[in-house]
């Protein structure tokens, strides 16, 4: 799966979280987007970044290790990429 399809699913799945479709409207910037601080922008909380995660989960068919991971790791669109890609290919 390509960057620009990734975001756009975790975009929409925080979309949904919010249940508010305009507030996630910074992340859709192809340049600016992926780098959002998800928490600064209010857009992610700690008890979101569970529900967040459930959601990858379910989205893309993968276990996050989350013990592996800290905050910092879910801050944007990019590190959150950093931490699926290689549940995606199986590493």
């Amino acid at each position: 799966m390509n960057d620009k399809a990734f975001f756009a699913s975790v975009v929409h799945l925080i979309a949904e979280l919010q249940d508010d479709s305009e507030t996630v409207e910074p992340l859709r910037d192809p340049v600016r987007g992926p780098e959002v601080n998800l928490f600064d922008a209010g857009l992610l909380e700690s008890l979101t970044v569970v529900r967040l995660l459930r959601a990858i989960e379910t989205e893309f068919g993968v276990q996050v290790p989350v013990e592996r991971y800290g905050m910092e790791d879910f801050f944007t669109l990019r590190s959150i990429r950093q931490v699926v890609e290689p549940l995606l290919s199986g590493s």
